[in-house]
């Protein structure tokens, strides 16, 4: 199978499929693998294609399930100038309920990854693990917000939250010009902003992570956390500091030289450990014979 920087030989693979929430529906790609489900949950700037890469690397081991998150590219949002963790949470459980999931294990990147952090504090018994990719623990984000100058570096976490036409007009400058495919670009072009800053105000905003209680359960459940080295919006010793929040077994990957889209520009590199970690933990597909050790 050819690996496709730009993701469309993955997403040749997906097929879409809608789920209804309350007033409106959700987009998904999704992927006809067998017994093994993976949620894949997209950052910002992002979307359900942004798995393309990935995709194209994983889907002949596991059944991924893509969403767009709501008010994304195809998904829509109710009219609510308001957005909470738990408005996202019921988003995923409606998806999971109408795919027939009861456990899974999850690769979300950026902002889905902050979303699949309560996922797996809430829902422990449902999750075999979780890769979480630029995206610290959110105890360990919220003392950086304390003890780094992360201002600079969320900059654009500002715009989002008081400036709606810089933050629809400014979210190419966020990533790469040629990381900016035509397909990326279409979907944030029909993305619905006003949900989307609803999103960061209610689930990412400084603001929101400082309410955070003074004390989380640790996590629960087996944990990778893949970040690049050179991530210019999170500092390495912020994902490092996110070791101390995990009870269960974990590890950490840092990605040489790389920045902060590692799922689309470094997919090559996290492809095999990906894959490793996953079959680890959620087994291998039936009638598949186990090596010999």
């Amino acid at each position: 199978m050819d690996w496709d920087r730009t993701g469309q030989c993955g997403r040749s693979l997906a097929a879409s499929t809608f789920v209804a929430r309350d007033g409106f529906r959700l987009h998904c790609l999704t992927t006809p693998g067998g017994d093994l489900p993976v949620l894949l949950l997209h950052g910002f700037p992002g979307y359900s294609g942004d798995w393309g890469p990935l995709i194209s690397v994983l889907a002949e081991d596991f059944r991924l399930i893509a969403p767009d998150m709501r008010g994304f590219n195809r998904s829509g949002a109710p009219p609510s100038p308001t957005l909470t963790i738990p408005d996202l949470l019921g988003d995923i459980a409606a998806i999971l309920r109408a795919l027939d999931i009861n456990r899974f294990g999850i690769l979300a990147h950026d902002l889905g990854a902050m979303l699949a952090w309560w996922m797996v504090l809430l829902w422990p018994k449902s999750i075999a693990c979780a890769a979480m990719l630029s995206c610290p623990h959110p105890a360990a984000y919220a003392a950086a917000l304390k003890d780094l100058d992360l201002t600079g570096r969320r900059d654009y976490v500002r715009t989002m939250l008081d400036d709606l036409p810089t933050m629809r007009a400014g979210w190419s400058r966020l990533v790469n010009e040629e990381d900016i495919t035509d397909g990326l670009r279409a979907a944030m072009e029909q993305s619905d902003w006003r949900a989307i800053q609803a999103l960061y105000r209610g689930c990412v905003s400084g603001d929101a992570v400082r309410t955070l209680p003074p004390r989380l359960p640790p996590v629960q459940i087996p944990t990778l956390i893949a970040y690049g080295t050179h991530d210019p919006i999170i500092p390495e010793t912020v994902f490092v500091a996110s070791r101390e929040f995990i009870a269960a077994p974990h590890e950490l990957l840092p990605v040489a030289s790389g920045g902060h889209f590692i799922n689309r520009d470094n997919f090559l590199t996290l492809g095999p450990p990906l894959r490793t970690f996953l079959h680890k933990h959620l087994g291998v597909p039936k009638g598949t014979v186990q090596p010999e050790s």
